[in-house]
């Protein structure tokens, strides 16, 4: 949504509402300012679950939703590795789907214009640590789509 103005932003959850899937879910990006500093504007999404650093479960499985990206400067960023790394290890072990908004790094990181990876190293290690993850999805590197199955995790990306 890039912190457009509030039209922009009520169009986009109508939108959101008229798509025809029965469970929908957002979580923000690096250009979301407007949820970080406020988070109360969250209620302006209400046609899909809005996750930020939070669970839901959805016909038994355990989503949890993240805009957090280490990118200095970016709404929802940490650069520091050790932030990165407390801020995963918050997510539950119980997780089925992860949903973040940039990439694990090595995964799906990099567009081919691009030279050095955008992946998220504390990342990369906390899905790997999940036991019962099923599919990490996540956005961010514009160039870069696709599906990887890695060490029987399936990581689905679309632009």
């Amino acid at each position: 949504m890039f912190s457009k103005n509030l039209s922009a932003i009520e169009d986009f959850n109508e939108w959101l509402g008229d798509l025809p899937h029965r469970h929908k879910i957002v979580v923000p990006g690096n250009h979301e300012f407007f949820l970080e500093s406020n988070p109360e504007r969250r209620s302006l999404l209400d046609n899909a679950n809005l996750l930020i650093d939070e669970s839901i479960e959805i016909e038994g499985l355990t989503i949890y939703g993240s805009p957090m990206t280490p990118l200095y400067g970016a709404a929802f960023g940490k650069s520091s590795p050790k932030d990165r790394e407390r801020h995963w290890n918050k997510v539950p072990d119980d997780t089925h789907v992860l949903v973040t908004h940039g990439p694990p790094f090595g995964i799906l990181d990099v567009s081919p214009d691009q030279a050095e990876r955008m992946g998220d190293t504390e990342l990369r290690n906390r899905a790997r640590e999940l036991p019962s993850l099923k599919l990490h999805a996540f956005g961010h590197v514009h160039g870069a789509h696709g599906a990887v199955e890695q060490d029987g995790l399936h990581s689905p990306m679309s632009r």
